[in-house]
């Protein structure tokens, strides 16, 4: 089982610090966040398109990392609490809904940068919750309800909301890695807790298909082992 858990992680691990870079460009693309140029984890890494100047991806050296450790830590979470409050293991969700599930969360972040953009292009001396907040609330609650639908999923979504904005605070305000180009207080925007929270179901998912996969790879090489024995 410990290895069947290491190849978990693995696999979420490369999945994660894949895909983490992309839509965290998608916030930068729509100028809601920048790395910093000169700070101490060195400067920023940019991809432009081949046929124009276009910045496409803005990241750093670190966030593939960043984003892996948490796809390894969510992975292992959602499995462990479907033991510990659902009974006993969940059902697999199969490749295509976990798939979904993914692109889903990929479709808040870019989102959230959408209303983000729009919002600061608008201006106002007042935060436009309607407009900003409430619809990536609502994605949050659909990718629960669609995806999760869990005592343990909705636990992580919430512990997620809650450490994800408090570690961005230590890496903006103490680091100084990157800056929100509009943020609300404390360096960061009201609704980045959403986008955390929008990230535990597709986690989950994921981390439930790969465990099943990995799991009934092994169980067969285990079977056809066992066979070519008593042969």
């Amino acid at each position: 089982m410990l290895a069947i858990l290491l190849l978990q992680a693995g696999v979420m691990w490369i999945a994660a610090a894949l895909l983490g870079p992309v839509c965290d460009g998608r916030h930068s693309s729509h100028d809601v966040l920048h790395y910093a140029t000169e700070s101490i984890a060195g400067t920023p890494l940019y991809l432009s398109a081949p046929w124009s100047d276009a910045v496409l991806l803005e990241t750093c050296w670190w966030v593939p990392f960043a984003f892996g450790g948490a796809g390894v830590i969510l992975g292992a979470a959602h499995p462990l609490l479907d033991r510990r409050w659902g009974g006993g293991p969940r059902a697999p969700p199969g490749w295509p809904t976990a798939l979904i599930s993914v692109a889903a969360f990929v479709a808040c972040y870019d989102l959230s940068g959408q209303l983000a953009q729009a919002a600061a292009e608008r201006g106002g001396a007042h935060h436009d919750w309607l407009a900003l907040d409430a619809p990536l609330a609502g994605c949050a609650i659909a990718s629960f309800l669609l995806f999760e639908r869990s005592k343990g999923g909705l636990f992580m979504m919430a512990l997620l909301a809650l450490i994800g904005p408090a570690a961005e605070v230590g890496l903006i305000n103490w680091l100084h890695l990157y800056a929100y180009t509009h943020a609300d207080a404390a360096g960061i925007p009201s609704w980045i807790p959403w986008v955390y929270a929008a990230g535990g179901p597709a986690n989950g998912a994921l981390g439930r298909q790969v465990l099943h996969e990995l799991s009934q790879n092994t169980g067969q090489r285990y079977r056809r082992s066992s066979e070519r024995a008593r042969d």
